[in-house]
């Protein structure tokens, strides 16, 4: 397959692992601070992006591990995370905090 398309989609799967981390952040922000869920959760979202990986470097390059398509996963992952990824996650607690305060509002005993 040709260079450039292994690194495009290399990249997009950077982006992808980072938009999956995002969502798990996100899904923890329901739950009380318990370091047995985020230990759960944290590994679960290890063992999902080590599949996703590992069947992308399969299918992309017949399995063949190279630094450099580790190193864009790497880039398009870190460039999600320090922008979009962000904002998403900031907005998101935003939401989450409203939704906690509602539940209290109308579960109050």
């Amino acid at each position: 397959m040709n260079l450039i398309y292994i690194l495009l989609f290399s990249l997009l799967t950077g982006l992808v692992l980072s938009v999956l981390y995002v969502a798990f952040k996100v899904i923890k922000l329901f739950f009380e601070r318990n370091n047995l869920v985020i230990l759960i959760f944290d590994i679960l979202y290890f063992l999902i992006s080590s599949i996703i990986t590992f069947v992308f470097v399969l299918i992309i390059n017949n399995g063949h591990i190279r630094f450099y398509i580790i190193s864009v996963i790497l880039i398009g992952w870190l460039i999600n995370h320090l922008t979009l990824g962000k904002i998403i996650f900031d907005f998101s607690k935003k939401i989450v905090n409203r939704l906690k305060k509602l539940k209290f509002i109308f579960y109050k005993k």
